[in-house]
């Protein structure tokens, strides 16, 4: 990780990886932008050297040399160049929009690649979530960078060709003219790894913000927000994060203004010492005035390029900082594998053996040496308390997540050699938050198997199984209907609705294994019979594994899987567990008390 402390060498490999980074995402456009950015620059100087010939023939020769071959011929030359530098710095203003843009879908697609393959273990760790807000958080680096790489190079180019023009006129004012770039460099320097150390413990706290941010705009939670009248309250919270980053940057900047003033002062100190040199030089008749004009002017001229290069270089080098996260991620996500559905043969038996798993950023194991076994073709229920492990369960079933210990097999194969993020072509997984797409309704149903999206005579049946069609038909476009009012000509549905679309994508995907993480939550009275109907269908030739809170509806599951505080206290099937008179048992009476004294 890049930091404050970095050193000079490795300052200068991640300037060089920024350079990088810009060059493999703008291809072409970089080196056309570069390019005509060096020749805008150059042409600047080759004015000034023609300019100063041009001055030394005119004294020399006075009026006489209007009329002269060679001055037509100067005058024709600056035109010409004049043309070229115009033309260099429009073509080179265009390209580098281009060159800008498609170095922040670069990192972008860095970002994305990374959120797509990592494993979704990962997202339970606030690490993580740190690292991806502050890449969020600064994308305009990749802005910054492209802007500033070109400019760095041009004025680089620029400033070699007049200091090899300054040091034909007199070599001894090309180091002291050096020397007033050195403090705006060490400034900006300095300035830069003070804002990314600013930046880079502020992470925590800007998700947060963010947090309040989404809470406020989401039309997910903007019910709840009048609701409760939270509006203020929550504004009050996110001004609080905001003044506290506002104050420290307050801070931050004045000093940077006392430094930057400082630096500066320095740096026209140095000039002006430049200058008095010059001076001397003309009255000690060591300098002719024609010289000391140019002299004069090359100063200047290579000053302010190499102080433009000495500010661009301070500007790559704090966005370079959000380089090297750029890369880090990038490496990271180059390394994982590409999310592909791995596709596997149904199984005979599937036996967790010992199962242990522990959240990241969690005090205790959320399962705790669980052991069962499924047999193809059963219906298992899964029943607990809040917080019993029962997702989490499904979730290593599905093998998105691998066990912290112990092991899953999928008939002989451990299920974590087999896969680490999901993905088998025989798993089927309906979760309690599943997709809302902005896609139209048969698309959205499509997202099961994408591989047969084309298919619309299985996405048909896939709806009339889940009791889909009867409401999406009705919708203005029917199935071509986009499911999201914030899309244009789109319209949304019920939370029941939306369980029965998802339901629907479970369907189509055809699988052999089911896991249905409380399938039912949003469902009516009829709605979840007739679910159970198709449950039992399913079961012929599949595997279901049934997460709910109804008892009523795990009831007539072949095995029933009790769990409490991770770790699995009963199993069996209802009559058996009901003459346990455990835990479940007690779950289940209290549950049919309360319906029965309504």
């Amino acid at each position: 990780m890049t930091d404050s402390t970095t050193s000079s060498p490795a300052r200068f490999r991640t300037v060089v990886d920024a350079v990088r980074l810009v060059q493999r995402a703008g291809g072409g456009a970089f080196l056309a932008t570069l390019l005509l950015f060096a020749a805008s620059s150059l042409g600047l100087v080759v004015e000034l050297m023609i300019g100063n010939q041009l001055l030394n023939v005119l004294v020399g020769h006075g009026h006489n040399a209007v009329l002269t071959p060679q001055i037509w011929a100067m005058l024709i030359i600056v035109v010409v160049i004049s043309g070229i530098v115009a033309f260099a710095g429009a073509a080179g203003a265009g390209l580098h929009r281009l060159l800008t843009e498609r170095t922040m879908r670069h990192c972008a697609s860095i970002t994305l690649a990374l959120a797509a393959r990592v494993p979704l273990r990962e997202f339970e760790s606030p690490k993580f979530h740190d690292r991806l807000e502050r890449v969020r958080q600064n994308h305009g680096s990749p802005i910054q960078i492209a802007i500033a790489v070109p400019q760095l190079v041009s004025a680089a180019i620029g400033a070699i060709a007049v200091l090899v023009g300054l040091a034909t006129i007199n070599p001894v004012l090309v180091p002291i003219t050096l020397a007033s770039a050195v403090p705006i460099w060490l400034t900006g320097r300095s300035n830069s790894d003070e804002m990314y150390s600013f930046s880079f413990g502020h992470a925590a706290y800007d998700r947060a913000r963010f947090n309040l941010e989404a809470i406020i705009n989401k039309r997910e939670s903007a019910a709840e927000v009048r609701a409760f009248r939270l509006s203020g309250y929550l504004s009050d919270r996110w001004s609080g994060y905001y003044d506290d980053r506002i104050t420290e940057i307050t801070s931050l900047v004045r000093t940077f203004v006392r430094r930057s003033a400082l630096g500066a002062a320095i740096g026209a100190g140095v000039l002006v010492a430049v200058f008095v040199i010059i001076l001397l030089l003309v009255g000690h008749d060591a300098m002719s005035l024609t010289a000391a004009a140019a002299a004069c002017v090359a100063v200047l001229l290579l000053a302010n390029r190499c102080q433009q290069a000495a500010t661009s270089a301070a500007q790559l080098v704090e966005h370079s900082h959000y380089v090297g996260e750029f890369l880090e991620l990038g490496d990271w996500a180059d390394r994982l594998p590409s999310p592909t559905e791995v596709t596997v043969q149904a199984f005979t038996s599937l036996r967790a053996d010992d199962v242990s798993f522990s959240y990241p950023a969690a005090a205790r194991p959320a399962l705790e040496h669980v052991s069962f076994t499924i047999g193809r073709g059963e219906v298992i229920a899964i029943v607990g308390p809040n917080g019993s492990g029962k997702t989490t369960l499904a979730k290593l079933l599905a093998g998105l997540y691998p066990p912290t210990d112990g092991v899953i097999n999928w008939d002989d194969r451990p299920l974590s050699t087999i896969t680490t993020d999901g993905g088998l072509s025989e798993v089927g997984v309906v979760f309690q938050e599943f997709g809302r797409y902005w896609f139209s309704a048969s698309d959205n149903i499509a997202v099961g198997a994408v591989g047969r999206a084309g298919d619309h005579d299985a996405i048909q049946a896939a709806a009339d199984r889940a009791g889909v069609t009867e409401f999406v038909t009705a919708l203005p476009r029917g199935f071509d209907t986009p499911l999201g009012v914030e899309v244009e000509g789109g319209t949304d549905l019920s939370g029941g609705q939306w369980q029965r679309i998802a339901i629907a994508r479970v369907l189509f995907r055809d699988a052999s294994f089911l896991i249905m993480d409380e399938p039912t939550a949003a469902l009516d009275a009829e709605a979840e019979a007739a679910l159970f109907e198709t449950i039992g269908d399913l079961a012929q030739g599949r595997t279901v594994v049934l997460i709910s809170h109804r008892f009523s509806t795990v009831r007539s599951a072949d095995r029933i899987l009790v769990l409490d505080h991770g770790r699995l206290i009963e199993e069996g099937s209802h009559p058996q567990l009901m003459a346990l008179n455990g835990r479940y048992a007690r779950m289940y009476s209290l549950q049919a008390k309360a319906y029965a004294s309504v």
